[in-house]
């Protein structure tokens, strides 16, 4: 089973919380990243913080810097 969280529409805090607690109880944690509406991403810097600390704890390929924005 999978569990989502999604950066970029709660606090930055959540999506780590959901990454500790899929894994605490043998689930798949997912990470979306929410896009504006022409497709590209607006983070602040606050989210992008999350976003780099989660993927780091997925061990994640950073596939997205040339396309996040900062706010």
């Amino acid at each position: 089973m999978v569990v989502s969280a999604v950066i970029g529409s709660a606090p930055a805090g959540e999506a780590l919380e959901v990454v500790h607690f899929a894994r605490a109880h043998g689930l798949t944690p997912r990470i979306i990243l929410l896009h504006d509406g022409s497709g590209r991403l607006t983070l602040s810097r606050t989210i992008l913080a999350a976003y780099r600390q989660v993927k780091r704890l997925l061990d994640a390929p950073d596939a997205r810097p040339p396309t996040i924005e900062r706010s």
